[in-house]
């Protein structure tokens, strides 16, 4: 199991197990001094064994929430480490010469990114220095793809090629093959490879298979020697489980790549066992490592300027905020936490440098610095942190190089002969205003930095400065202090980062289940109150004290509580398993072969249990404490108490000192310890007493809601814009304005009744006016929206769950409140039946006499199914906008390149023009394929309206649009519907068309339409449902390295729907070639060192023939385009694995949410057996006036039917409003079609009506047969 803030699971089982010892001890000591209270409670337990087994279902329902959700995160957690660990063998760390982490198969092929051998040999003699590494080995890895040619299976995607040395399995441990046999690298003949076993089964390949392998673009031909049982793919925790292996000598990968030296990969091993083992206890080994090889590869200089920056006090506020607001589920809040340690270090401290390479911790720094300085300080911290590996000493002799006249002159003639909008242009013109200052600066040592400036200098000076070169490439060599990356250890971060997503997940949705429990548990101890009211009354009235009868009630509500955590983590356990075979099921779609084993530790059945416990006993002692505060002489009468007027303000203002004044007294009469009691325990009760006073009359919950939200808009506050915060602010000073006018009705000798229902009332419809939002959100309406800083709030999950309590809350305060309407409503139509008159009336005025007790039965019915509904109208939208291949895809069957969501292109990626005639030339891809178009996606871009008036709208700072250079083949294909189009074309086609035929067309995503959060829509004046509009101009505005910006403008014809699975802008080549951000394909190079991007694809779409085997066409097509290291891939595949994905996930937690369904139902059963117990003599009276059995049943059977079916109505309404804020108001996936699915949700409430009959029918049953007689003698 994952830590919690970063404790060990170990040390927070035993502190758990300690807590619950301490209660368990304690109520132990109590019942050894008062055993017949001990007898008195538990004697009511197997009085009614149907009853006790309902109490203990319901109250197990917390502790089996918890035990799945940590059991399924533990599974996780346990099934990641072990499908990487296979993947990563022993390799525990590895330097490359430059960051690899975007490379899938861990590092580029460039010149630059390769050691040289003596460089690789001394990166290897320094790692055997550490006393922690037991082998080190250098080995290269490539970009590949190839055809089976026993098979004719082809493979394209994140192949990653591996040239490994004999001794391997130092580094790696033992290979194995499928069979289990053990295999050697060292055996491997010239022409022989190992191949990984996903990348077997696609290829459908056995030992002896032909592979024709193109490696760096070069092909050579090899026979699969055997096929390992997993794959080589150390960098897994970078990108997952998707990498295709393949190990052949590194002989033979130097002559297949004409590399004949040097390496540019180094594999480290820790000393160890093997496994996870080798980091050490609690990865003790690994963190040495790491920091060893962080301090070693990270220049002093460029980590002291981080230091510095970070250090700056609104920056480290920041952290600190972080820090204080992460989950304890965050595995950023350990790291946060410890960065904060070194900030406040008077100096650089190796820790720091250690730190500062962590990926967590750049995610920390990045978010602080976004906070406290914005855009520009993110900049300035990305070359903080990109130049740490860069040596400032040889930074410093490069900039002496380049300021030599043999080579700055003729180099700055070189870059001006470039074209003005030329990237590299811009870099140089950059690089030599650097040079003139003073020092190395921070932006010159980030521009040599650069691989591609490194490569693009060195053919400059051999073009222009031969004899320089060799110091060049010395200082080059140099330069670059290497990259460490810790492969094991980030695993295991990876894995627990894993788990504990999915538990908190599952945790925050299920937090509506348990809160349904924690009503149950309060309701069923109230109602035990209720029934035995009277024996209580008689208990206090010969001797028994307040705590006497707390006491017997924890002691009742612990045997049920011990029972029932023990049952629920078991059950857990259970439902855990189940949830792990739809999960593994969801793994393996979306990652052939792998699957999820289900593993809990411990651990988390201990803290399970002990949450559970005290959970329950939580709400089981307050609920206690509630009712053992009972009038003795209204008990024992059995008298209405709520229309008792508790003393006044003034009273319990003076209660303080007159308990002092007493205390006192006691003193005065030699009895220092009752004094003490009284001085203390007494005057803090009676102080306690005054404020919770004040806080039920309103004036100090409105006071404490101001505080909350004040809180909120104080600069450098820990809560500051936390938006959780600040809306319970709002809530608690809604609530209080209700509470504080009851009070004031109260006073003016108005009925308390109906003070209570003015009063809670106004503060539901508060409630629902402010959460709800009918109108839009009230600070806006009352134009304080800008001075509460209400655009700058910060929430996530926590503030959906505080909007659905709040908006259940008062709805249901508003309908418990006014029951006499809904009362006069039912007998509206209920009236009229003679035999059902009299029943409604019985069966509604109890429950609504009891507004507190009824209120909680309709809030666990109202909290799980809102939820379930919220979860059905979610899958159902997105079914109905998502589901639908054609209209998502555009009417493309297969894709290729920068469609494909899975593609990482390599620099030997190629992407050739004339696709179309290679499909015509292939007679077997000719025959399947109906349309061809290819498209350029290399840039983002951002858009401004052009008005009426020729000005500009104001640039979004967060808008961005990909942008899709297409050809005419796309133009000519594509079937995606426009929705607006633009006045004077006939048809979606039409509009296409004009982009294909005019310069200066294009198409835009509708999601330019909707108005953002914090900001309007790039586009004002149209709506995503008009029909058509009149064509405007837009400002295209995009950013290329160097700084140099660019703008252009388009007309835009038509809006995409924002269900395109490829959104964005879309413009033809021709439009594209206008802008002067591309030359063409086949245009000259303006010099050696570089050039503006030609127009060529990155991507292809194909259009299939009617009646074709769109499977038969991907590997025709694939097999074409493999010697590009392109694979093409089937839309409907990917999009279904998406989201069948999804909605399998959906269903699934909408299962696990059920249970709280099934609990409330049960939970009604438990009320319905309570009621008769409590209403015996009632029932009796009924009975003698003249009430058949069948009326006594049907009136029980109404009244739990007005409980379920109230909290249904509330539930359901509240979930379809939510969701129709999120979908429609809030526009959080754009413009969507909303749909209610009518049938799903009516099978579902109906379903959970009947339940509930089912489950009331045998109390209601047992009532009817109760003999009047035996009724009326009842006490």
């Amino acid at each position: 199991m994952s830590p919690f803030f970063g404790i060990p699971s170990l040390t927070v089982a035993g502190w758990m197990a300690a807590a619950v010892a301490v209660l368990l001890v304690g109520l132990l000591l109590f019942a050894a001094v008062n055993r017949v209270l001990l007898k008195m409670a538990l004697r009511n337990i197997p009085r009614r064994r149907a009853q006790t087994v309902l109490i203990l279902f319901g109250l197990m329902l917390a502790t089996l929430i918890i035990t799945a959700s940590l059991s399924v995160g533990d599974t996780l957690n346990y099934s990641l480490q072990s499908i990487q660990l296979r993947q990563i063998g022993g390799v525990d760390e590895a330097i490359t010469k430059q960051p690899g982490g975007q490379f899938v198969q861990g590092a580029s092929t460039a010149d630059s990114y390769f050691f040289s051998d003596a460089q690789a040999a001394d990166v290897i003699q320094r790692s055997k220095a550490d006393p922690n590494i037991a082998a080190a080995a250098g080995v290269i890895t490539a970009p590949g793809s190839m055809i089976d040619t026993t098979t004719s299976q082809s493979s394209s995607e994140n192949v990653a090629v591996f040239g490994v040395p004999a001794g391997f399995g130092d580094i790696w441990g033992t290979l194995r093959s499928r069979g289990g046999s053990s295999l050697d690298a060292g055996a491997l003949g010239s022409g022989e490879v190992y191949i990984g076993n996903q990348l077997a089964d696609t290829l459908n390949a056995h030992a002896g298979d032909g592979i024709q392998l193109y490696v760096d673009g070069h092909v050579t031909n090899v026979t699969v020697r055997d096929v390992l049982d997993t794959e080589v793919n150390p960098s897994i925790s970078g990108h997952g489980p998707i990498v295709n292996s393949v190990l052949m000598p590194i002989a033979t990968m130097r002559t297949v790549i004409g590399h004949a030296t040097g390496y540019n990969l180094i594999f480290l091993r820790n000393r160890g066992a093997g496994g996870f083992d080798d980091l050490g206890p609690n990865g003790a080994t690994g963190d040495e490592v790491t920091r060893h090889f962080r301090v070693e590869f990270t220049d002093p200089q460029a980590a002291a300027a981080l230091w510095t920056y970070l250090s700056t006090p609104s920056i480290k506020a920041q952290v600190k905020k972080i820090h204080d607001q992460a989950s304890f589920l965050d595995p950023t809040q350990d790291f946060s936490r410890r960065l904060l340690v070194e900030l406040n270090q008077p100096a650089v401290t190796d820790e720091f440098k250690s730190l500062a390479g962590n990926r967590l911790v750049e995610r920390v720094m990045g978010d602080a610095v976004a906070a406290s300085v914005g855009t520009s300080g993110e900049d300035n911290l990305l070359k903080l942190v990109g130049v740490l590996q860069v040596d400032t000493p040889a930074a410093g002799e490069l900039k002496a190089l380049l300021a030599q006249p043999e080579v700055a002159g003729p180099l700055t003639s070189l870059a001006l002969s470039l074209p003005d909008g030329d990237p590299v242009r811009g870099l140089f013109e950059t690089l030599y205003v650097e040079i003139q200052k003073p020092d190395v600066s921070l932006d010159f040592k980030a521009l040599v930095g650069n691989p591609d400036l490194q490569n693009a200098l060195g053919r400059g000076i051999a073009a222009i400065a031969p004899k320089q070169m060799a110091r060049y490439e010395d200082i080059a060599g140099r330069l670059d202090l290497y990259s460490y990356s810790a492969y094991k250890a980030d695993a295991i971060v990876f894995a627990q980062t894993g788990g504990l997503f999915i538990t908190a997940a599952l945790l925050g949705v299920s937090f509506f289940s348990i809160a349904v429990g924690v009503l149950l548990i309060f309701l069923i101890f109230v109602m035990l109150a209720a029934e035995r009211r009277a024996e209580m009354g008689m208990s206090r009235a010969v001797g028994l004290k307040r705590r006497h009868l707390t006491q017997m009630f924890l002691f009742e509500g612990t045997a049920y509580t011990l029972a029932s955590s023990v049952v629920g983590a078991f059950l857990g356990v259970g439902v855990a398993a189940l949830m792990i075979r739809v999960l593994s099921s969801v793994f393996s779609g979306f990652y052939k072969g792998i699957s999820l084993t289900f593993h809990v530790e411990w651990t988390s059945v201990v803290i399970s249990i002990c949450l559970g416990i005290l959970l329950t006993f939580i709400v089981v002692a307050f609920s206690a404490y509630r009712v053992s505060r009972l009038n003795i002489v209204a008990a024992i009468r059995d008298l209405d108490e709520s229309e008792q007027r508790d003393v006044g303000m003034l009273t319990l203002f003076v209660a303080p000192f007159k308990v002092a004044w007493v205390a006192l007294k006691q003193l005065w009469h030699r009895h220092p310890l009752v004094f003490l009691g009284r001085i203390t325990l007494g005057t803090l009760g009676a102080i306690r007493s005054f404020w919770w006073a004040l806080f039920r009359r309103g004036p100090l919950t409105i006071l404490a809601g101001a505080g909350l939200v004040a809180i909120t808009l104080i600069d450098n506050s820990p809560l500051q814009h936390v938006e959780i915060f600040y809306s319970a602010g709002v809530s608690l000073v809604v609530i209080g304005t209700g509470l504080l006018l009851k009070w004031i009705l109260t006073i003016a000798r108005v009925r308390r009744l109906v003070a209570a229902r003015a009063g809670f009332t106004i503060a539901a419809l508060g409630l629902l006016l402010y959460w709800a939002r009918p109108f839009g959100r009230v600070e806006k309406l009352l134009h304080i929206d800008g001075t509460l800083q209400v655009s700058q709030l910060l929430g996530g999950p926590e503030v959906f769950i505080l909007s659905a309590l709040m908006t259940l809350l008062g709805a249901i305060w508003l309908v418990m409140y006014n029951s006499d309407l809904l009362i006069h409503g039912v007998m509206f139509f209920t009236g009229r039946i003679s035999g059902l008159a009299a029943v409604t009336r019985t069966s509604m005025a109890y429950p609504m006499s009891t507004k507190f007790r009824t209120g909680m039965a309709v809030a666990m019915f109202a909290i799980v199914t809102f939820i379930i509904v919220y979860m059905s109208v979610f899958k159902d939208v997105l079914v109905q906008n998502f589901a639908q291949v054609d209209s998502v895809s555009g009417g493309w069957q297969i894709v290729a390149g920068s469609p494909d969501n899975n593609f990482n292109q390599n620099r030997n990626t190629a992407f050739p023009a004339d696709v179309a005639a290679l499909v015509q030339s292939n007679p077997q891809a000719a025959a399947d394929v109906r349309g061809i178009g290819w498209e350029n996606n290399s840039l983002g871009v951002q858009v401004q309206q052009v008005k009426a008036d020729g000005s500009l709208s104001t640039l979004q700072q967060d808008s961005g649009y990909n942008l899709h250079v297409v050809d005419s083949g796309y133009l000519s294909t594509t079937g995606y519907a426009l929705q607006p189009r633009a006045a004077g074309y006939s048809s979606d086609r039409a509009a296409w068309d004009a982009v294909r035929d005019n310069t200066g067309y294009a198409i835009l995503n509708a999601s330019s339409l909707d108005a953002r959060t914090n900001g309007a829509a790039d586009i004002t004046g149209i709506k995503p449902g008009d029909a058509t509009f009149r064509p405007f101009q837009v400002r295209v505005t995009f950013f290329r390295q160097g700084s140099v910006k660019t703008t252009w403008t388009v007309t835009v014809v038509g809006f995409m729907k924002t269900n395109a699975a490829w959104g964005g802008m879309y413009v033809s080549t021709s439009t594209a070639m206008a802008s002067g951000m591309f030359v063409a394909p086949d245009a000259p190079s303006a010099a050696t060192v570089g050039s503006l991007q030609p127009l060529t694809p990155t991507g292809y779409y194909f259009a299939i023939k009617p009646g074709v085997d769109v499977n038969k066409a991907r590997l025709d097509l694939g097999r074409m385009l493999v010697k590009n290291q392109v694979e093409p891939v089937i839309v409907a595949d990917q999009l279904a694995q998406q989201l069948s994905g999804t909605l399998t996930l959906l269903n699934l937690v909408t299962g696990f949410l059920a249970l709280g369904l099934i609990v409330g139902i049960a939970g009604l059963g438990v009320i319905s057996t309570r009621a008769v117990v409590e209403r015996f003599q009632q029932i009796g009276m009924l009975r003698a006036l003249g009430y058949r059995r069948s009326l006594v049943q049907t009136s029980f059977l109404m009244e739990s039917s007005l409980i379920a079916i109230v909290g249904l109505i509330i539930g359901a309404i509240v979930g379809l409003w939510q969701s129709y804020r999120f979908f429609v108001i809030d526009k959080t996936f754009g413009t969507v079609m909303f749909h209610v699915p009518v049938t799903e949700l009516a099978l579902i409430l109906g379903g959970a009506y009947l339940a509930t009959l089912v489950t009331t029918y045998m109390p209601a049953r047992s009532a009817s047969r109760i003999a009047p007689a035996e009724a009326l003698r009842y006490e």
